[in-house]
């Protein structure tokens, strides 16, 4: 009874196996993992090179890393962390981030003093994570 207490439930199916993240094992893999080979720069599909689009004209970035397709179900929870505000899932998302690719390149963009106040803006969800 304790263990069904203090356990979370999934945040996709309900169950009772949400683990420490919030989502259960089955959930977890069933996730749209971006785990193609990809253009280094901007992460879009490619044979683990450069794409024609990045080497046609470099972005302002030196590499992009994705974890996921943007893809069901997580652009639903995209969606519903953006514009329902539901936080808790930066919780979920940056340890799924930082357990793929380590905390040092985890670096949420636009984190200036300037931004960091969120009286001067209305969202600020890098601030967050």
């Amino acid at each position: 009874m304790r263990d069904l207490l203090l356990t979370q439930c999934c945040i996709l199916c309900a169950s009772h196996q949400g683990d420490d993240l919030g989502i259960c094992r089955d959930c977890l893999q069933d996730l749209p993992w971006h785990d193609a080979q990809q253009c280094p720069q901007c992460a879009m599909p490619s044979n683990g090179l450069l794409c024609g689009s990045c080497l046609q004209s470099t972005p302002n970035y030196d590499a992009t890393y994705a974890l996921f397709r943007y893809d069901y179900p997580l652009d639903k929870l995209l969606q519903q962390y953006k514009y329902r505000e539901s936080l808790h899932l930066a919780n979920m998302l940056s340890a799924l981030w930082i357990r793929k690719f380590g905390a040092e390149k985890f670096k949420p963009k636009n984190l200036n003093r300037k931004n960091l106040n969120t009286h001067q803006r209305q969202r600020n969800y890098q601030a967050l994570i």
